[in-house]
């Protein structure tokens, strides 16, 4: 299993779906989780240019700095203009705030908190785009084909959200009491948090990308650290321009696990089974900074199951 702490710290990698630990590393490597940390978004991704995988012919969309989906030319000169003057179609007074839409129009949604207005049928467009970088909110749409979420093909089975798994957490997170820590409790959080985990679709797509990259990795290589937590462009899914900031979000984190059958077995090791990773999966699940969150489970590939949930705040 894994952890990935914010943008600022490494990983913590063990194995334990088949009860096979690796050796517990530094505490310093454990590090999991800065309250109220804030990352700026650098001018290009991870690959150089846009995602995925810098596309033949495509430039970044810049919906905001550090929005590297691809786009075609066309499409990134639509989303500057559309940027010049969000306020003059808000209305300032309407029903969802400040920023509430004039009628016939709609929040575009490149990001998380992106309230310029444009016509449902740009945000269908712009749902799509995120679809098919594997970042941001989608509408439930899946990416086209030609177009690889992540940078790198999936591996082949079934991927998607799993709210059952967000439920389990967020009930560990309002309850830690009813999952004590087993073996050496030090270092453990034991604090409920008072709120549970938003949902956030745009981390529930995170998520299942993620499952589905990392599930094209073999046994041995996926759980050398931090592999679990690598994209395919080579950077951590919480690093600075990696997806959970490019769905629109500052401070970052993941927890990962594979071979376990169940959403419960997953989330016991996470709260109960994680000294060997200094409780850095617990911890990160008990970090009331973090307020939202999105889960997905990938079955196939060869642990047989993936689990991943991606947390930010803004």
């Amino acid at each position: 299993m894994s952890l990935g702490a914010t943008s600022q710290f490494p990983s913590v990698n063990s194995r334990h779906g088949n009860r096979r630990r690796l050796p517990v590393l530094p505490l310093w490597a454990a590090a999991m989780t800065v309250l109220g940390s804030v990352t700026v978004l650098p001018s290009a991704s991870a690959d150089g240019g846009c995602i995925p995988n810098n596309m033949a012919g495509l430039v970044p969309r810049n919906a905001r700095a550090g929005d590297n989906v691809c786009v075609s030319q066309n499409i990134a000169n639509t989303v500057k203009q559309e940027n010049v003057n969000p306020a003059q179609n808000w209305v300032p007074n309407g029903a969802y705030g400040p920023q509430t839409c004039k009628s016939g129009l709609v929040w575009r949604e490149a990001f998380d908190g992106d309230t310029v207005c444009v016509s449902p049928a740009r945000r269908q467009d712009t749902w799509q785009e995120n679809a098919n970088a594997g970042v941001g909110n989608t509408g439930g749409l899946k990416p086209q084909a030609g177009f690889n979420p992540g940078g790198a093909p999936a591996a082949k089975g079934t991927n998607g959200p799993d709210p059952a798994l967000l439920a389990a957490v967020n009930d560990a997170r309002l309850h830690p009491d009813k999952y004590p820590p087993h073996g050496n409790a030090s270092g453990a959080s034991t604090k409920a948090c008072p709120k549970a985990f938003a949902d956030s679709g745009a981390l529930d797509n995170t998520a299942a990308a993620h499952n589905g990259f990392i599930a094209t990795m073999d046994k041995n290589t996926v759980n050398q650290y931090p592999n679990m937590h690598k994209t395919a462009s080579g950077g951590l899914a919480t690093d600075q321009g990696g997806p959970i900031t490019q769905a629109g979000y500052s401070s970052t984190g993941e927890i990962v696990a594979d071979g376990f059958t169940s959403e419960a077995a997953a989330l016991q090791f996470w709260m109960q089974d994680d000294a060997p990773s200094n409780w850095g999966h617990r911890n990160l699940i008990l970090n009331c900074g973090l307020t939202d969150a999105g889960a997905a489970h990938f079955a196939g590939g060869p642990w047989g199951h993936y689990w991943t949930v991606d947390m930010g705040s803004h």
